[in-house]
């Protein structure tokens, strides 16, 4: 090309060479300083889909993760309730051994009488009042429609109730919206008239006050009257039912000798019940942690995988941005040696 003071085709070679460094440069300082490879569609359109596709999932998995434990954490606080009312049926069981013994007098029953109704009033109040976050717990609210059966190969008796319908607490402990990714926890009745429901013909039972005309009045069959709580075979009363917070309160009767041996064998599968409860607990407790095992694993190889996607590699990245620093610098030092071409044409004209 011949010397032309109107076109400076090397000036302008030289400055798209170094505009293209210097772009090139620019992406590798936003990759370098964000740490992300992708920072817009441009960067990698496929690659940024795949990857917000895995974000969602991983958040997702971290939820189901939370999800779990709390779910686990309210199996917990309902089997330490469990746990307390195991030791009071305990100690009911030995209260009902030692009425049982017919060495004591009616006055010594009636005051292991006292301390049975108030262990039951108890029973009552951890069933009333047990909760997790506002759930309660332990009233029925969340048990099954199952019928629950208890027997005694010892005494020949079986002991049964159904449970009330409730449908459970479901919690959600997996990304997607499938039963798969649900479970169940369901906690039946806990109250005294659920618990001891089987154990009839030594039950006193309390309900609101109708006809009552003192202490000594005589209940019908198994018809209870005012605020206490009457032998269904008696007229004795006790009057401890204020003790209780649940309107359908009941308490056995281990007054009669005969009466307190049956209900101390009452009481042990009773007890049985209640371990049963719990384990079934404690196995969902033990599902759960796997549980969280199983999405946190998941939840680290998915983002391992979306990193590898997304994240920049630093030492790659740096190589790719010294070079083109390097071809900037080279471009620059061109573009002033051909801007000073053209003074070469002023020597001709002197």
């Amino acid at each position: 090309m011949g010397m032309v003071v109107r076109t400076n085709m090397a000036g302008l070679n030289a400055n798209n060479a170094l505009n293209m460094a210097s772009k090139t440069q620019q992406n590798a300082m936003q990759k370098l300083a964000s740490g992300f490879r992708i920072n817009k569609a441009g960067d990698d359109a496929s690659g940024l889909a795949i990857s917000e596709k895995m974000k969602n999932q991983i958040k997702a998995l971290d939820t189901a993760t939370d999800n779990c434990e709390d779910g686990a954490n309210m199996i917990q606080t309902a089997e330490g309730y469990m746990a307390e009312t195991h030791d009071i049926l305990n100690r009911m069981v030995e209260l009902a051994e030692k009425a049982a013994n017919g060495v004591l007098a009616d006055e010594d029953r009636n005051a292991l009488q006292d301390e049975m109704d108030e262990l039951c009033a108890e029973i009552d109040r951890m069933a009333t009042t047990a909760n997790f976050n506002g759930k309660k717990l332990m009233d029925g609210s969340i048990g099954s429609t199952k019928a629950i059966s208890l027997s005694s190969t010892a005494s020949g008796n079986t002991y049964s109730y159904s449970a009330a319908a409730a449908s459970g607490i479901r919690l959600q402990i997996g990304e997607s919206s499938t039963a798969a990714d649900k479970i169940q926890v369901t906690i039946n009745d806990f109250h005294t008239d659920k618990l001891f429901s089987c154990v009839s013909g030594f039950i006193n039972k309390t309900n609101d006050a109708t006809n009552y005309s003192g202490a000594n009045h005589t209940p019908s069959g198994a018809a209870i009257r005012g605020n206490y709580m009457y032998d269904s075979n008696t007229s004795n009363a006790h009057g401890v039912s204020s003790a209780s917070v649940y309107s359908n309160a009941i308490t056995i009767d281990i007054t009669d000798q005969d009466k307190a041996s049956c209900a101390a064998d009452a009481i042990r599968l009773i007890s049985s019940y209640v371990s049963d409860e719990r384990g079934k607990l404690g196995a969902q407790q033990n599902r759960l942690e796997h549980t969280v095992n199983n999405l946190t694993t998941t939840s680290e190889n998915i983002t391992a995988a979306n990193s590898r996607i997304r994240d920049t590699n630093m030492a790659e990245e740096m190589m790719s941005y010294t070079s083109k620093n390097v071809i900037a610098q080279a471009a620059q030092a061109m573009l002033a040696q051909a801007n000073s071409q053209p003074q070469n044409v002023l020597s001709l004209l002197q």
